[in-house]
């Protein structure tokens, strides 16, 4: 049996692709409860692939919204603020960066992330808005 946090070889552990076609059902929903009492599972769902993506990266990313509100329905198990080492930027960066308002919407409503973080340019999330 593969790990929870291991890896295949597209860089993806169980939870990114959890979080890359997740939709809610009972199903689904009981899958995740049931990840997240495993005692691995917070550092596991902040962990990053080898293209930096964490699994909020990945449901903000495919606009997979509804993996995103599980995130913040269960938000004491993620870091919204991960910031990624090539370009310094946090989770709103990345949402505006690709398209994704709602996600936006989401994480500035539930004041998730630091919008005064400036990435390696300098930048600050609004300025990607302009």
């Amino acid at each position: 049996m593969v790990g929870l946090g291991t890896a295949g070889k597209d860089g993806y552990t169980l939870v990114h692709h959890f979080y890359q076609a997740y939709k809610s059902c009972k199903d689904a929903d009981h899958f995740f409860l049931t990840l997240t009492k495993r005692k691995e599972f917070p550092l596991i769902a902040n962990s990053m692939t080898y293209f930096e993506e964490t699994p909020l990266d990945i449901a903000v990313n495919n606009h997979n919204n509804e993996a995103l509100l599980l995130s913040i329905a269960n938000r004491n198990y993620f870091n919204f603020n991960n910031v990624n080492n090539s370009q310094g930027s946090n989770l709103i960066h990345r949402a505006i960066r690709c398209g994704n308002f709602v996600a936006v919407m989401h994480l500035l409503r539930n004041d998730l992330c630091d919008i005064k973080h400036r990435d390696q340019k300098g930048l600050l999330p609004i300025d990607y808005c302009t």
